[in-house]
């Protein structure tokens, strides 16, 4: 029935009970499909949804970098154990072969004073054989003791651990009786001596005493280091100066020159065996031999029959000479003080000025302007303009300078930059943060760098591969080195000539340029009020070494704090170094030394001692024209 609606309008039908709630039905069931409908075409979020495993054999190498990049670090729950000889002076440190790729030590050590240094390199032995009652070889004065004092000397700075063999090694060896029951030559039992006392021995290198390692090398002298060696060798072109092999391969060696029946002639082991059981091996000029047809060859002058009696103690002057030249030839392009900021910085750098103005001037010599023989077109000392001594502001490394550097604590370079021996917490506020470093890396990382790369960069420098050989870094505030000697492998001059003038009969072409003072002596460093900056270091030494709790060691703490990339690299150079020196106690004490090599051993080269003299160059010329 239709409702009548009062105005003329359209007629519409009742809408029931039953109708609305179909009608309401279809419209869920609509709203429904639409909503599951649209749902299917949009992607799930990567947050909420499960994720798909994916079966593909391509390494995902972004996404393991970002993962390994986001994750993160685990800190130690406990500080690592202690390790054997980990402590020496006022250091302490962690071994550890990721010590380079690692900025600061504490996040590993867990400890603010124990630095994380890198594994110590293995130093391969290296054997020479003296026997002090042979006839043949030993001197017949004491000129022997410096000379294997030389020896060990330019060995162990090359990076190997030089010790001396002797009749006692080799009479411990099984075989030693039944070469005493032999009939030989003394020359051919001497030598076979030298064998089976290295036969004792765990394998490395067996060297001749006047053997000595001079010249620029990058691939022969590292690969002995190594110890890898395939098959028992011997240096090319040098008769039996140097042998190097394992143990078995020696043994093997010894034993069949034992066996053999057959000496006829033979002064020498390589006499006795076969040609192919040791390799000779092509040497780059590396070595320097001073055997005695090289003496009389190149040097004739020194074995004439008046200087008989001194002849030892001249060819030591001479070795000690070659090795400092060739040593300036290797850095031909002078030494460099690294020098960041240069006002008030003089006293803190005084000692390694010295030291370089004693490295370029040139050494003592019998002989002045000679060569070594195994660079006879070298560049002697006096011959060409001397090295060049700079205060650069940034660290270069390049393989033709080498660079001594003063590490000072943040105190240390705070104080003498504000020229003050006192510090306030304004000060410290206001001093630019780790500005040492920064400086230092300059010219390695440019401007764009943040303070990781720079800790990275400069701990490379300082303990890297090349470091030992390149470079020289010392903190401030500790006494400075007394046995550097070891470090350069020669006897560093105490006495240096009072300007870098050449005199006759060098090349008139070769004398140093009168108009150019700056290549023969380089920037002079600053050198206002030099009594207040010594004042002031000292009185940064006595902060920095104060253990107790005073307001300026917490002020101290603040500044660490506050430099704490420039006091990492400070506390990474002096465990360096003190495990430097720790290394080479060790080695001396395990060493057979006299009471005469000992007092020779300490008596190297010490900061204060230049001692500006006459020309010693022209008294050296004088000297040899009076043996002529």
């Amino acid at each position: 029935m239709l409702r009548q609606v009062p105005n003329h309008g359209v007629a519409m039908p009742r809408l029931t009970t039953r109708r609305l709630t179909i009608f309401l039905a279809a419209v869920s069931i609509s709203a429904f499909c639409l909503i599951t409908f649209l749902t299917t075409g949009v992607p799930s979020a990567p947050s909420l949804s499960k994720p798909e495993r994916k079966t593909t054999t391509e390494p995902r190498v972004a996404e393991s970098i970002t993962q390994s990049a986001q994750r993160p670090i685990a800190a130690p729950v406990k500080p690592p154990p202690r390790q054997a000889d980990d402590a020496y002076g006022k250091s302490s440190w962690l071994a550890d072969p990721q010590a380079l790729s690692k900025v600061f030590s504490n996040e590993v050590t867990l400890d603010g004073d124990r630095a994380l240094l890198p594994n110590l390199q293995t130093r391969q032995p290296i054997y020479c054989y003296y026997d002090a009652l042979d006839k043949i070889h030993a001197a017949g004065n004491d000129t022997d003791t410096e000379l294997l004092l030389m020896w060990r000397r330019a060995w162990w700075a090359r990076g190997f651990r030089p010790l001396i063999l002797g009749p006692d090694e080799a009479k411990s060896n099984t075989l030693y009786a039944k070469l005493d029951s032999m009939q030989v030559s003394a020359e051919l039992k001497g030598d076979l001596l030298r064998w089976l006392a290295w036969d004792t021995m765990d394998g490395g290198l067996l060297s001749q005493p006047i053997l000595f390692p001079m010249g620029t090398d990058y691939n022969f002298l590292p690969a002995l280091r190594r110890g890898e060696y395939n098959s028992l060798s011997r240096a090319g072109n040098l008769s039996s100066a140097l042998f190097w092999g394992s143990r078995e391969q020696v043994h093997a060696a010894v034993r069949k020159a034992m066996d053999s029946t057959s000496f006829g002639s033979a002064t020498s082991l390589l006499d006795i065996l076969d040609a192919d059981t040791v390799v000779e091996q092509v040497t780059p000029p590396v070595l320097a031999y001073y055997n005695a047809t090289t003496m009389a060859k190149k040097y004739p002058k020194l074995v004439l029959d008046k200087n008989k009696e001194k002849f030892g103690s001249l060819r030591n002057e001479l070795i000690n000479a070659h090795l400092q030249s060739s040593w300036q030839n290797s850095y031909f392009m002078g030494i460099d003080i690294v020098k960041p900021f240069p006002d008030h910085m003089t006293a803190m750098v005084r000692n390694a000025t010295d030291l370089a103005n004693a490295l370029a001037s040139c050494p003592p010599t019998p002989l002045a302007g000679s060569c070594p023989p195994n660079i006879p077109k070298c560049g002697p000392c006096g011959a060409t303009t001397p090295l060049v001594v700079r205060t650069p502001k940034t660290f270069m490394n390049e393989s033709s300078v080498f660079t001594i550097g003063m590490v000072p604590h943040p105190w240390t370079r705070t104080v003498l930059a504000n020229f003050h021996e006192r510090l306030n917490a304004s000060i410290i506020r206001e001093s630019e943060r780790d500005g040492w470093l920064y400086s230092i890396t300059e010219g390695l990382l440019g401007n764009h760098r943040s303070r990781y790369s720079q800790v990275l960069q400069f701990k490379k420098a300082v303990s890297g591969d090349t470091a030992d050989t390149r470079t020289l870094w010392i903190t401030a505030e500790d006494p400075f080195p007394t046995e550097l000697d070891w470090h350069f492998g020669f006897a560093i001059p105490k006495q240096i000539i009072d300007n870098g003038r050449s005199e006759s009969p060098v090349p008139s072409d070769h004398i140093n340029d009168k108009d150019r003072p700056d290549l023969a002596f380089g920037p002079e460093a600053r050198n206002h009020d030099m009594d207040k900056e010594l004042l002031i270091l000292g009185h940064a030494k006595d902060i920095i070494a104060l253990p107790r709790s005073t307001t300026e060691t917490r002020r101290r703490a603040s500044l660490e704090a506050w430099h704490m990339a420039d006091t990492e690299a400070w506390r990474f150079t002096r465990a360096t170094h003190d495990r430097r020196t720790l290394e080479r106690k060790q080695w001396e004490d395990s060493s057979k030394y006299t009471e005469k090599q000992r007092l020779i051993s300490d008596a190297g080269w010490m900061a204060g001692m230049n001692i500006t003299s006459g020309n010693t160059r022209k008294e050296a010329e004088r000297k040899a024209k009076a043996r002529d």
